[in-house]
């Protein structure tokens, strides 16, 4: 199914012994089990839906073909899908609020070196011994 040979799967029991433990082994092998079983069921019921759908789409075949061949005249199917009215674009959405201006500011890199550099020169200031 899986084409897993016999060390495969002795090597995953074995590893699954150490990970989950003896006590816990055999309930999540039952889970497993479950799990998988569901799978198999629901995969079962969609593929027999889908073969029905697909019988029921050559049985139809079948009928037009046979009536092209009797030379009967063939049915369209009229369209389903029907044209939406156009409808207006939307007004355009106007800001609710006027942004603030920019004041005259200097770019951070040089503000913020002024600052290091005034900050260091007052540090400087406060190292020098007073002179009287």
């Amino acid at each position: 199914m899986f084409n897993i040979g016999f060390s495969e799967m002795l090597f995953l029991g074995v590893l699954a012994l150490l990970l989950i433990g003896p006590k816990q082994l055999p309930e999540v092998a039952r889970t497993i089990g479950r799990v998988l079983n569901e799978l198999k069921r629901s995969t079962a019921v969609l593929t027999d839906e889908i073969k029905s759908h697909r019988d029921e789409f050559v049985k139809h075949v079948e009928n037009e073909r046979e009536k092209i061949l009797r030379g009967e005249q063939v049915q369209q199917p009229a369209p389903q899908v029907q044209p939406q009215p156009a409808q207006p674009a939307p007004p355009p959405v106007e800001p609710a609020h006027e942004p603030a201006p920019v004041a005259n500011t200097v770019p951070y890199s040089v503000s913020a070196a002024a600052d290091a550099k005034a900050k260091t020169e007052a540090h400087n200031e406060e190292k020098k011994p007073e002179e009287t």
